[in-house]
C-alpha cells in the first residue's frame, strides 16, 4: 500500500513486539550452534544486516532528507518576510509550514467546498491578501480540481521559485498587495 520507507512510522508502536520474536528467534538460532562460533557468528550477520540497511537508507535518500524537507523552511521564511499582515496564503501540501512561519491565516483548496474565485473574492472582501503556495507537482492537481478557474491555471510569473529537490512557487493572485517580488534559494 504504501512503498515508501518513510511510511514505517506508522509501525513504530509495534517495534517493540518485533524486536522481541528477533531476539528470541536469533536466541533460538543460535544455541544450536558450538558456543566458541556464537558470538562471531553472531557479529558477523549483525554486520551484514547493518552494512544491508545503510545501503538500502543511501538508496532511498535518507541521508539527503535535509535538503528534502528544507523546501518547507525556506518557503515559510520567505512569506514571513514578504507577506503583509493581513496576507492570506492558499496552499496543501505546504499549509503547515506556512503557518507555523508566518502565523498567517492559510486555505486550503482541495478542501474549499465552493469554487476557488469565489473563496479569493470572499478573502478579499474581508481585507485580506492571497497568495499560492504551489508545489511543482500540485499545479495540475489545482488546475483539476477547478478547470474553469482563471487563477487556478497559475499562468503567470511567480513572485517567488523556492528551488530545491522540488520546486515551490508563490503566486501573488490578482490585485494581492505584496513587497517587491524577489527569489528564494536554499
Amino acid at each position: 500500500m504504501f512503498s515508501e520507507w518513510f511510511y514505517l512510522r506508522f509501525l513504530l508502536p509495534a517495534f517493540p513486539v518485533i524486536f522481541v520474536a528477533i531476539g528470541a528467534v536469533v536466541t533460538c538460532a543460535t544455541r544450536v550452534m558450538p558456543s566458541p562460533a556464537r558470538g562471531p557468528v553472531l557479529l558477523m550477520a549483525l554486520t551484514a544486516a547493518c552494512c544491508a540497511n545503510v545501503n538500502v537508507a543511501r538508496r532511498e535518500q535518507a541521508f539527503n532528507l535535509h535538503n528534502y524537507e528544507a523546501r518547507y523552511r525556506v518557503a515559510g521564511e520567505y512569506l514571513a518576510a514578504a507577506l503583509p499582515k493581513d496576507g492570506l496564503v492558499i496552499a496543501v501540501q505546504q499549509s503547515g509550514s506556512a503557518r507555523y512561519y508566518t502565523g498567517l491565516p492559510v486555505v486550503r483548496w482541495d478542501l474549499l467546498r465552493q469554487d476557488l474565485d469565489d473563496a479569493i473574492a470572499d478573502v478579499r472582501r474581508v481585507g485580506r491578501h492571497p497568495v499560492f503556495l504551489v508545489e511543482d507537482w500540485e499545479a495540475a492537481d489545482l488546475r483539476a480540481r477547478f478547470p474553469a478557474s482563471p487563477a487556478a491555471r497559475l499562468d503567470w510569473t511567480p513572485r517567488a521559485d523556492v528551488t530545491g529537490t522540488t520546486r515551490v512557487r508563490v503566486f501573488r493572485s490578482c490585485r494581492s498587495r505584496c513587497r517587491p517580488a524577489g527569489r528564494a534559494t536554499h
